[in-house]
């Protein structure tokens, strides 16, 4: 099964390139132009892993991750990871990221 990524960032061309990027490395990719609307991803499915922006309109990606972290936190059989930007995923490897 395809680990699955959700992907926060309020630039377009940045979420088309990550979204890109990251399914041709075999992940299935959903992305969101805010935390808002991450929210509504975040209530339908389960994700390993939430690439997010930090500096957004709204709530701010730091902000929102105190969000994501008391949704996650509710739900005892997830394991889904934060992740604050696509550097982030770069310095930790794909081994890392999906173990």
């Amino acid at each position: 099964m395809k680990k699955r990524i959700l992907v926060v960032d309020d630039e377009k061309n940045l979420r088309i390139l990550y979204e890109e990027e990251l399914k041709s490395e075999g992940y299935d990719v959903e992305v969101a132009d805010s935390a808002e609307s991450a929210f509504k991803w975040l209530d339908k499915k389960e994700y390993d892993v939430i690439v997010l922006d930090i500096q957004m309109p709204g709530m701010s990606g730091l902000e929102a991750m105190g969000t994501f972290s008391i949704r996650i936190e509710s739900k005892p059989s997830s394991s889904t990871r934060l992740i604050r930007n696509l550097r982030t995923i770069s310095s930790l490897g794909p081994q890392t990221l999906m173990s």
